[in-house]
């Protein structure tokens, strides 16, 4: 028998791609991805067709595409065919400014584009045509930094922030790191996600410049759950499930983690090329990192696909690959391999991936093609089969 499942991220090398490749319990899996749209092609030299550095993509109803541009501190607008609408935003501290782009989100209780803007520490709400509607400002504090959101069909709005500055100090409602607000912002509902299991909050891994280090990823799931997942990845990412009580830990799924430790101090005085380097209160470290989570999505209502970055304590070896989990019960489905990485892709910022994907809905994927020397966006139908 063959299951169909829908693949709604994966790397993608060329414009059809098919593999097939073993994974646990002798599953086949097969992988064919179909490019519908591109922006950012060369030859048109239109700027509203060029990117500097886009870093989120979101989507509407219509089949609207939103583009961040982290460089340019803007957002561009096309319609569901690829056609340059307008330009939202630019850098500042005004009504529709921003200084930078963390997040963008749908609020499907509105039908309005939420920006968040974690250094004006706010939230930014338009309407789809782009025009500003208000400013939802955030609490200040020495250790929040907004870094993702979403928001659900009541309007409750979901807020991921970073690590704290300091291994002693509280993070933004106490030590959880993900708070949920109501419609307006006004109060924190709710808070969930325990420092400790969101990222490593060892001593040497805090930066106070840029206020800790990326939290991870997260996504709602249907019947009030969420997933999260640690940027520096042990093999576990962690199922929320909502109940009378409030929000608690469901399930902790153990996936693959073929090579490597979270994460590993080395001497800051002469660090290898492929450390990160930082200033602590303590001074300046570097460390090395191996096991990075670089996306999450769901396959279909009850199975995740977890993508991750290892490399081995040479950094000379690396790989993209993919957990499987069934989110009914839990239950690991399967690793796959999707791509070998060389030592150009062993730098402390890269991503592992010529393709950066930001955005997935059905059977549609949105990412940015990093293959040029201007990145291009891509719109492409994905799918896997698991026979």
């Amino acid at each position: 028998m063959k299951t169909m499942l829908t693949l709604k991220r994966f790397i993608l090398l060329s414009v059809l791609i098919t593999v097939t490749t073993e994974i646990i319990q002798a599953q086949k899996v097969s992988y064919t991805f179909n490019e519908t749209l591109r922006l950012g092609d060369p030859e048109e030299f239109d700027e509203n067709y060029i990117f500097q550095s886009p870093n989120h993509i979101t989507v509407g109803n219509n089949g609207e595409i939103f583009v961040s541009d982290r460089s340019r501190n803007n957002i561009k607008l096309y319609n569901s065919d690829g056609e340059f609408v307008r330009q939202i935003g630019s850098r500042g501290r005004g009504p529709g400014e921003f200084i930078e782009i963390s997040s963008m989100y749908i609020d499907p209780s509105q039908n309005h584009l939420m920006v968040v803007d974690r250094m004006n520490l706010r939230v930014v709400r338009f309407q789809m045509n782009g025009e500003y509607i208000k400013t939802h400002n955030l609490p200040e504090g020495p250790v929040i930094s907004p870094w993702m959101g979403r928001a659900d069909d009541n309007g409750f709005h979901y807020l991921l922030y970073r690590i704290p500055v300091m291994p002693d100090e509280p993070g933004p409602s106490e030590d959880h790191l993900i708070h949920i607000y109501d419609s307006e912002f006004s109060e924190v509902v709710y808070s969930l996600g325990d420092v400790s299991r969101f990222g490593d909050t060892s001593e040497y891994i805090i930066d106070k410049s840029l206020g800790g280090p990326n939290t991870g990823l997260f996504e709602l799931l249907p019947g009030q759950r969420l997933i999260g997942a640690p940027h520096f990845y042990d093999g576990q990412i962690y199922l929320y499930k909502k109940s009378q009580s409030g929000w608690t830990i469901d399930a902790e799924l153990e996936g693959e983690q073929p090579w490597g430790e979270v994460a590993q101090e080395v001497d800051a005085s002469d660090p290898p090329g492929y450390a990160v380097r930082m200033g602590t209160p303590r001074g300046a470290i570097a460390f090395l990192k191996f096991s990075t989570t670089i996306g999450l999505h769901l396959v279909d209502e009850n199975t995740l696909a977890h993508y991750v970055h290892f490399q081995d304590e040479s950094h000379e070896n690396g790989e993209v690959g993919v957990s499987l989990f069934d989110l009914s019960d839990g239950r690991f489905l399967g690793y796959t391999k999707i791509q070998e990485l060389s030592r150009d892709h062993m730098e402390p910022k890269s991503t592992g991936w010529d393709i950066q994907i930001k955005y997935s809905v059905g059977n549609t994927i949105y990412f940015v093609d990093n293959r040029y020397k201007e990145p291009h966006i891509v719109v492409a139908e994905i799918e896997i089969i698991v026979e």
